[in-house]
């Protein structure tokens, strides 16, 4: 299997975090709209659009 490092730092909302953050506001995404940004909730849109290209050995970095 493949894998792809995410910089995940502050540029992910994880699916069951976001709906545990509406459970306790659902107004959140109006007081805040970035959080509906696609990039930050739907991990598929993230991994197709990225906008860096990571090394694919980190261990040299």
């Amino acid at each position: 299997m493949k894998t792809t490092p995410i910089d995940v730092f502050a540029h992910v909302l994880a699916p069951n975090f976001y709906q545990q953050m509406l459970a306790i506001d659902a107004t959140i995404p109006q007081k805040a709209p970035y959080v509906q940004a696609q990039a930050l909730i739907n991990m598929t849109y993230q991994q197709t659009h990225t906008t860096t290209r990571y090394p694919t050995d980190w261990g040299n970095c």
